[in-house]
């Protein structure tokens, strides 16, 4: 029986400790989108080097159905080369939501810090480019442009290639798939150490990263993002007091305080009551519509509905 309690009070944490986090990340995007949003336009929009002349849009690219894409064509840089390259990049401000929701899933609050990591890091991988099919010239060790042929935001290494020809890019001409997916270089093993063991060996790689890019277009989480970020982004140390008491009568009350968000989880008989913190003049007080508990002057009392159902005094 006590086991059965803890682990339905431990579900009970875990989905309200959910809610909580939903109701956090809400707040933040209501009052921090456009300000995140003002900072990727100044830091990372203008780092688009792809973003030169469009030929077209279209959203009947294989396997990119019913999602818009862009055809470039540009100049590289410090050469005449003229390259071409499909992009599904998205615009400042749902980068800016991918960034703060990140930081709120993995650390319960939104940061200077490390939206600026998270910025910094986005604009040096790609500038926020997410290239779907296309050549994409880089000079990675100061040695001059070369070309990188590119399938659904990651490197892919071809049997045969030519750097004018985008149809060479296709699953049968793929001999190997890279490491680094887009935006922010997210690896297999990153993915894999925040959302569990996955078969993303080879093509698989593609698909997964093709398929989770395409839902982060319509939502404001990017699990590409969220999985680099796990364990480097700084995390939120919530300060948790844990009580058990016992009153005259023999009746426990277990106690679990987190005082960083201002709430409080009791056990009473396996019975379990949420609460937040009210404002007091002194002594201790957290409540919800039905449950009352305070701490004043070393008695504890716990009452539900206006009446006693629980009193310690010291």
């Amino acid at each position: 029986m006590k086991k059965i309690i803890i682990t339905v009070f431990a579900l009970f944490s875990f989905l309200t400790s959910y809610s909580q986090s939903e109701a956090i990340l809400s707040k933040y995007m209501k009052d921090s989108l456009d300000i995140i949003a003002n900072r990727v336009e100044k830091k990372i929009i203008p780092s688009r080097y792809m973003e030169q002349t469009l030929i077209c849009k279209t959203d009947t690219i294989k396997g990119w159905e019913n999602v818009e894409v862009s055809l470039y064509q540009y100049k590289v840089h410090g050469t005449d080369i003229l390259a071409k390259v499909y992009l599904a990049d998205a615009d400042s401000k749902k980068i800016a939501s991918w960034i703060i929701s990140t930081c709120v899933i993995l650390t319960d609050k939104l940061s200077k810090t490390n939206t600026d990591r998270l910025i910094k890091d986005i604009n040096t991988a790609s500038g926020g480019q997410f290239p779907v099919k296309g050549m994409v010239y880089e000079d990675m060790d100061g040695t001059g442009q070369k070309v990188y042929y590119f399938k659904d935001g990651v490197t892919v290494f071809l049997k045969e290639k030519n750097p004018d020809d985008i149809s060479v890019i296709n699953d049968s001409n793929i001999e190997r798939v890279g490491k680094y997916a887009r935006i922010i270089s997210t690896t297999r093993e990153d993915y894999i150490r925040r959302f569990g063991d996955s078969n993303l060996a080879g093509m698989e790689w593609l698909k997964v990263v093709k398929e989770e890019y395409k839902k982060a277009l319509q939502s404001d989480r990017n699990n590409l993002i969220i999985a680099w970020a796990n364990g480097k982004i700084e995390p939120s140390a919530d300060v948790i007091v844990k009580k058990s008491i016992t009153n005259k009568d023999g009746v426990n009350l277990y106690m679990e305080f987190n005082n960083t968000k201002g709430t409080a989880f009791f056990n009473l008989d396996g019975k379990l009551i949420e609460l937040k913190q009210d404002t007091t003049a002194s002594g201790i007080k957290y409540s919800n519509v039905n449950y009352e508990f305070t701490e004043w002057h070393g008695e504890i009392t716990l009452k539900k509905d206006g009446k006693n159902i629980f009193i310690h005094k010291n």
